[in-house]
Formats: structure tokens, C-alpha cells, sequence
């Protein structure tokens, strides 16, 4: 004779009420969570926005600090020297390549696919 077997949990009970309410729990930690990460913390947002229209300001005003600064160090006679051989040494690779692009007539008369 076969055993008497335990009755099924899923065939003989209905886990509909439980699943609505484990739900219902879960959509309220979804709006809280996302109420407190978007208006409960971050405190500082606006100590944020204050301090970014203040360092805006204080930077408008060293704009013209800054172009006095930058117009010294190009007139300056070691700036000028450094450009002289930065265009020197630009004028000397230009040479430098269009001669030895003449030279080489196999890499302008190759064929091409």
C-alpha cells in the first residue's frame, strides 16, 4: 500500500494575498528611496550651487589678471626665443619632407586597387 504523501504547499494554498502585500512593501521602499535620494539627502546641493555662482564671479574677475599675465610672458624675450626655433625647426621638417617625397617616385606612381 503507498504512503500517504504531505499535501502540496503550492497546489493547496493560495499565495496571492502574500505576494500582494510583499508588493505593496516594496513599492513603498522603491518611493522612499527614491524621495530620499532625490529631496531627503544631499544637504549641500545648495551650499553647492552657492558656492558655484561665487567662484564664477571670482573667476570673471581674474580674466583680466590673466591677460596681463599671459601678454607679459609673450612679450618676453625667452618666449620669442623659444618660438624663433619652434618655427625654425618647423620650416627645417617641412624642407625635410617635401624633399624626400621627391625622391621617391614609387610611392606617387604606385598602383592603387
Amino acid at each position: 500500500m503507498p504512503e500517504p504523501t504531505a499535501p502540496d504547499p503550492v497546489v493547496s494554498r493560495s499565495y496571492s494575498s502574500l505576494l500582494l502585500i510583499s508588493m505593496f512593501i516594496l513599492m513603498l521602499t522603491v518611493a522612499w528611496s527614491l524621495y530620499d535620494e532625490f529631496f531627503g539627502l544631499r544637504p549641500w546641493r545648495g551650499y553647492q550651487r552657492e558656492f558655484t555662482s561665487s567662484f564664477e564671479t571670482y573667476l570673471g574677475k581674474q580674466i583680466d589678471q590673466a591677460k596681463k599675465t599671459e601678454a607679459t610672458a609673450l612679450a618676453s624675450p625667452a618666449y620669442k626665443a623659444l618660438r624663433a626655433a619652434v618655427d625654425a625647426a618647423t620650416r627645417r621638417l617641412k624642407r625635410r619632407t617635401t624633399r624626400s617625397s621627391r625622391r621617391s617616385p614609387s610611392s606617387k606612381n604606385s598602383a592603387r586597387p
